[in-house]
């Protein structure tokens, strides 16, 4: 799991959704790969991913029961 050290408690009062924003970004598309290619490929391999949100911070999270057929370049 990748976890990032900043999350809503950060966010100043009145300006809140800037960390769950940049939580969901890790789940899109890129200028040479499909938003759901990766969720795909897990799926496919029979794992699953999430990206829990808290506090002090965010993180990644993918479970893998074997390979995976795809690229990590962006």
């Amino acid at each position: 799991m990748v976890w990032y050290k900043v999350s809503s408690g950060d966010e100043p009062p009145g300006k809140t959704g800037l960390a769950h924003f940049l939580e969901r970004l890790i789940f899109k598309a890129t200028t040479n790969r499909a938003g759901s290619e990766f969720d795909r490929a897990v799926s496919v391999s029979g794992g699953y991913n999430n990206a829990p949100t808290a506090v002090t911070s965010f993180g990644r999270h993918d479970w893998l029961r074997g390979p995976i057929a795809c690229s990590t370049s962006s």
